[in-house]
């Protein structure tokens, strides 16, 4: 085999396994820090400096801050006894404003509701009866077909379900080694479906089943875990000149909107309730962001397809793999630079910037980046064992040399 015929070969075969050892590293909930900073400039200079990102429509949302609405509820022990007081969201005005959007109860497009009930609350009502608000609460939910409730894993990784258990719910949580949001998991536990696959699911009447490499969802491939772009930031909500309509729920139950006026507010948009103000915020690249603000944005990674497996995705990835690789084996093939210490330097620089590059046209083009560190890692690793082989074979051939 001549040598030029075994760099092709070499390189296509280690090409296609590295593109299946990128969609393991793809697969994992956490990226490398050096990672981390080349995707934190990508996307700014990608979305800030060159401006090429793509706001959704302003028409389509309505975001309603529930972070000074609060009543305070008996904090219990685990045997039942009160420890003092706690402040969950106020259940009376949820009641009331579900009340009215029960009303009309397809006059919204979706109800995204990134509260999570998790305790009881209860009030003496003017007229003397005990009442519970989550009674009132419930009934107008039940009513309202196109929402979804939070709730979260515990410590022991067991669902802390809402109180209202035939209300549509979904996970609302993320994995992170270094407390800063970056990628967002579909699926826990290979069946517990997250809030923005199931408000996707609905709203699109397709389905998500699982695959041995990839999952699908529709007609397409996934990776079930992936970077999330964050199009709609806090910026967005209270700093820019025209901002997404934002509103505390105070003020939309004051007696300013009448209720057909609330049903006009919200007729046709996705209406996103939760924290966006004080206890639920997050850091990302961008600073911190609001947690419902996550949940929406991966629910529009999902409408753009930026987790999508294409076939030029593919082919992107596996081009950029065989140049690096082709460099890889032309090097260690290379006799005359075998024992030249200062080429490894080098060599592992060049998968670097190769992969680097790869990475930045991916994310330019399918927002896919790359674990770049464990991909030049692999390549030096790869390099030196075939330069063994070719110290191995050289010492060989003199051997058998008369």
């Amino acid at each position: 085999m001549s040598k030029k015929v075994f760099l092709i070969i070499g390189a296509s075969i280690n090409a296609g396994l590295m593109l299946f050892f990128a969609f393991y590293l793809l697969s994992l909930p956490y990226v490398h820090g050096d990672d981390m900073m080349l995707i934190e400039y990508g996307a700014k200079i990608k979305n800030i400096v060159l401006g090429l990102e793509k706001k959704p429509p302003k028409k389509d949302f309505i975001f309603i801050n529930v972070a000074y609405d609060k009543q305070l509820i008996d904090k219990l022990d685990t045997n039942g006894f009160s420890m003092g007081k706690q402040a969950i969201v106020d259940r009376k005005k949820l009641a009331r404003f579900f009340e009215v959007l029960a009303k009309k109860p397809k006059n919204q497009k979706f109800i995204l509701c990134d509260i999570h009930f998790a305790d009881s609350a209860s009030i003496n009502t003017c007229e003397g009866d005990s009442v519970s608000n989550d009674i009132a609460l419930a009934q107008a939910l039940r009513k309202i077909p196109n929402i979804l409730l939070s709730y979260h894993l515990d410590e022991n990784n067991k669902p802390e379900y809402p109180i209202f258990r035939d209300i549509p719910r979904g996970i609302s949580d993320y994995d992170t080694p270094n407390n800063v949001f970056l990628k967002f998991k579909l699926l826990y536990q290979d069946s517990i479906k997250t809030t923005p696959l199931l408000m996707y699911e609905y709203l699109y009447k397709k389905e998500l089943s699982k695959g041995r490499l990839f999952d699908k969802l529709g007609d397409n491939f996934i990776f079930n875990t992936f970077i999330v772009d964050l199009p709609i930031r806090n910026y967005d909500l209270f700093h820019t000149k025209e901002t997404y309509k934002i509103d505390n729920l105070e003020n939309i139950l004051s007696g300013a909107m009448k209720e057909e006026d609330i049903l006009e507010y919200v007729k046709d948009r996705i209406v996103v309730i939760g924290d966006f103000s004080l206890y639920d915020n997050h850091e990302t690249i961008y600073g911190e962001t609001a947690g419902p603000l996550l949940l929406l944005n991966t629910y529009l990674a999902l409408e753009r397809g930026d987790n999508v497996v294409s076939f030029s995705l593919i082919l992107c990835l596996y081009a950029g793999f065989w140049v690096a690789s082709f460099l890889a084996f032309r090097i260690s093939t290379n006799q005359h630079n075998i024992n030249q210490r200062w080429k490894r330097l080098f060599s592992f620089l060049s998968y670097f910037l190769i992969l680097a590059f790869t990475s930045m046209l991916c994310y330019f083009m399918f927002d896919v980046s790359l674990s770049i560190l464990y991909l030049s890692v692999y390549l030096f690793i790869l390099r030196y064992i075939l330069l063994q082989i070719q110290r191995f074979i050289l010492r060989l051939r003199a051997y058998q040399t008369p």
